[in-house]
């Protein structure tokens, strides 16, 4: 049996639990009877407790079919079970680096510090370098009382991954305190300036974060989320030709961001650059066919435009994918009708 990502068996297992559906722009398709089953998507296999620990007593020699037992076992939180697993694994190969991450996580969830150091030390031989390892030893070694050993374990992290402490910061929702810290960073690379960008943001000082994502694009000019947020800012700014300038860049760097050019035909609207909006709004709309509000926003220009068959035309794709919106805009079209009578 092929071994399966985490990520991956973590999502097929919160798939059987929940109905959920990702967040998407277009409406939702009608609902079905509640009663109806859900399906496994296409391309995908059906991933169970009971089939993965089937196939670990059917191949018992197999490591692949323990380790991803193991790590269903740790999404359910059933710490004990998943250690068996991975004890499994790691029995077969000692320098599996990512059976023994997570068996110190097992053993963490148990409260069993040292089992966890003892595993994470032993990773950490396989990969030095690895710094969410070391944070989870750091993590180990704190909640053992180790704090020298902990402390040491957390630079060592830091040092590997300098922008640790002010994501986390930011995730805390701790914003100024997370700016000082990113600030301090010695070597700092466009991820550093991004989140200084995004720290600044929450709390609404659009300048500094401007500058922010002008030294991260410095130091990574095809860095297209610096481009994007750049952008985002200057709009916010009402300097809509430089967020036009700025969202040409991410859209030249990744021509198939169907985001990019949404907003691009947004900001040339603001510029009343009613051409390029349309080409703009027309690029999305031809990279995501589903995008309503891109459909709503150009048929909103033909009818500026006095294109009505053009309008129309977004009115009726848009009856299924948002029908509010296709009625919004019949109304503006009639209106616009009315007024030339």
């Amino acid at each position: 049996m092929k071994r399966l990502l985490p990520l991956t068996l973590a999502a097929a297992f919160a798939f059987s639990l929940s109905s959920c559906k990702p967040e998407e722009k277009p409406a939702a398709a009608p609902e079905a009877s509640a009663a109806a089953p859900e399906k496994v998507p296409e391309g995908m296999e059906e991933i169970s407790e009971d089939k993965l620990r089937a196939e670990a007593q059917k191949n018992p020699d197999d490591p692949n079919s323990h380790y991803n037992l193991g790590t269903i076992y740790l999404a359910q939180k059933k710490y004990a079970e998943a250690v068996e697993a991975y004890k499994q694994v790691v029995g077969k190969n000692p320098k599996d680096f990512d059976a023994l991450t997570r068996l110190g996580d097992s053993h963490l969830g148990l409260n069993q510090n040292d089992e966890a150091i003892a595993a994470y030390k032993q990773a950490l031989a396989v990969n030095p370098k690895h710094a969410e390892a070391r944070f989870k030893l750091s993590e180990a070694y704190a909640k053992a009382g180790r704090t020298a050993e902990a402390d040491k374990e957390r630079l060592a992290a830091q040092r590997l991954m300098p922008n640790e402490t002010g994501k986390q910061l930011l995730r805390e929702g701790k914003t100024l305190d997370a700016i000082a810290a990113l600030q301090k960073v010695a070597n700092k690379n466009a991820e550093t300036y991004i989140l200084i960008g995004e720290a600044h943001l929450k709390v609404d000082q659009k300048n500094e974060a401007v500058a922010a994502y002008r030294q991260a694009i410095r130091l990574d000019a095809k860095n297209t989320t610096a481009h994007f947020n750049l952008a985002n800012v200057y709009s916010q700014l009402d300097k809509h030709a430089e967020a036009v300038e700025a969202f040409k860049q991410v859209v030249r760097l990744n021509p198939n961001d169907a985001d990019a050019y949404f907003n691009l035909g947004n900001e040339y609207g603001k510029l009343n650059r009613s051409k390029e909006a349309v080409e703009a709004y027309a690029q999305a709309i031809k990279l995501n066919p589903r995008d309503a509000d891109a459909r709503y926003s150009l048929g909103l220009l033909h009818v500026k435009n006095g294109d009505r068959a053009a309008a129309l035309e977004q009115i009726e794709a848009l009856k299924s994918l948002k029908p509010e919106s296709a009625t919004l805009l019949l109304n503006v079209v009639n209106q616009s009708a009315a007024a030339k009578q």
